[in-house]
């Protein structure tokens, strides 16, 4: 995290629906993808997490 400072800010909406896309792709080949988001001071991490986690479908 840090989009906007040191531990501040989270990703963008495209680019975790990048990410999620890219995960889609990894399940039929078997692979175990673990994302994980740092802490920040705003908690954005957690946004984004959720907002992942919903666009992967998991």
């Amino acid at each position: 995290m840090g989009t906007n400072g040191k531990y501040r800010g989270g990703y963008s909406r495209e680019r975790l629906m990048d990410w999620a896309e890219w995960m889609k792709v990894q399940d039929p080949e078997d692979r175990t993808v673990w994302p994980y988001f740092n802490n920040d001071y705003d908690a954005q991490a957690i946004i984004d997490a959720r907002i992942l986690k919903e666009a992967a479908g998991v």
